[in-house]
């Protein structure tokens, strides 16, 4: 089995000598503190944490990957005395005549054995290669979990939580990304957990010119901190807004999402053009409380199915989604209820709002039960144009606006 063939190692000059010695395997037999970094160039290692606490001490990251592979497990994952807990709302249709769906805030208690909890660095800096977490637990650091500018990372188990990424300098982005940072390279989730983490922009994740997939997995009870009030800092001329609770996406980057849950995060921020909190609900944002497009960014954002629900917008639209000036949104199925935008003042949108100089696209999606405290509670927009039936959402009479509107081109 992997224990016989591993080596064993118990200290810090131990583990550092067996992946400088090309040991493919190695595990853990004790708890102990790493300064400095592990340089991985190439070959393909496996470190098997076993149980035990791996603590990242010094400034630098612990694991510098430019080529080859590291993989982390945990052979004693689910056995230990520490535990954490994170929320995820689950949507349910309950009545399948009208669609209408119902919420469900569960909270999951975890038993964590190995971890490697990290320090003022990254615990894994990567331009090259490929990291893989199956298993056990990176927490608790200043530095963040993962930091990418190239290569691939793959989350497929186990956790991630309680990073926390803070600066006095709000508008640079190296400041943002609680957990993750990728700029470039590929990330992919399909069942790690990522919760309770922090940072100004990003919580769990902030991805610049790079592909994110999510395929399963959760992104749960994360926060972006950043708030301005200086109006500059804000607007459709800024260089950086606040928001994304769970992800930020900025540059060219592009994020495919088939499954997993983006659930219970919130953006600190109450200004106009922020905000931004698969199942894609219990969010809490200015804007857009599930999903928004940043302003004039040119992004684009597909749903082909699940649920984006039980979401909320503070001050400003789309309490479900907000497609804002220059974006490109394409629904082709899914549900959009029980969502709500609270502003009397701006467009509404309770389930979907798109700006002017942005296009949304709707084919057969299910918007209900959502309710604005101004305009169209299912949906809203500057123009929006009817371009023959098969376009229209289906829109239940259970939508909640206060005001009914419609602006026709």
């Amino acid at each position: 089995g992997y224990a016989a063939r591993a080596a064993a190692v118990a200290t810090e000059s131990a583990l550092k000598a067996a992946f400088t010695n090309g040991q493919t395997a190695i595990q853990l037999t004790a708890d102990f503190s790493v300064i400095g970094s592990i340089s991985l160039a190439s070959g393909t290692y496996t470190l098997d944490l076993n149980g035990h606490k791996l603590t990242a001490s010094g400034q630098n990251s612990l694991f510098r990957i430019t080529g080859g592979s590291l993989t982390i497990i945990d052979s004693a994952a689910g056995s230990g005395a520490d535990s954490f807990t994170y929320s995820v709302t689950e949507s349910a249709v309950k009545n399948n005549a009208t669609g209408a769906t119902t919420e469900t805030k569960k909270t999951n208690r975890v038993a964590l054995a190995g971890q490697i909890i990290g320090g003022s660095g990254p615990v894994v800096e990567i331009s090259g290669g490929s990291f893989t977490l199956e298993s056990g637990a990176l927490c608790n650091g200043t530095g963040r979990a993962v930091h990418m500018t190239g290569g691939e990372t793959r989350l497929t188990g186990g956790y991630i939580f309680g990073f926390t990424k803070t600066s006095t300098v709000d508008t640079a982005d190296e400041n943002f990304g609680g957990a993750i940072r990728a700029i470039g390279g590929v990330l992919s989730l399909s069942g790690t957990v990522l919760a309770k983490n922090s940072a100004l922009n990003g919580g769990a994740i902030y991805a610049k010119d790079a592909a994110v997939t999510i395929t399963g997995g959760v992104i749960s009870e994360n926060k972006s901190t950043r708030v301005t009030t200086n109006w500059n800092n804000h607007s459709e001329n800024s260089t950086y807004r606040c928001g994304g609770g769970g992800i930020y996406c900025d540059g060219a980057a592009t994020l495919t999402m088939t499954g997993g849950y983006i659930t219970n995060n919130t953006a600190a921020d109450s200004a106009y053009f922020d905000g931004g909190g698969g199942y894609i609900t219990g969010n809490e944002a200015a804007g857009g409380g599930g999903v928004r497009s940043d302003w004039n960014r040119k992004t684009t954002f597909l749903m082909t199915g699940g649920f984006i629900s039980g979401n909320t917008a503070k001050i400003a639209e789309g309490g479900g989604v907000a497609i804002t000036q220059g974006g490109k949104s394409s629904v082709t199925g899914g549900y959009i209820t029980n969502n709500v935008t609270n502003t009397q003042s701006h467009w509404g949108g309770g389930g979907l709002f798109c700006s002017d100089g942005a296009y949304l696209t709707v084919y057969n999606v299910l918007i209900t039960e959502n309710g604005a405290g101004g305009f169209g509670g299912g949906v809203a927009g500057v123009y929006l144009r009817e371009e023959g039936r098969r376009n229209l959402p289906k829109l239940r009479r259970g939508n909640k606006p206060f005001r009914r509107w419609i602006d026709k081109e």
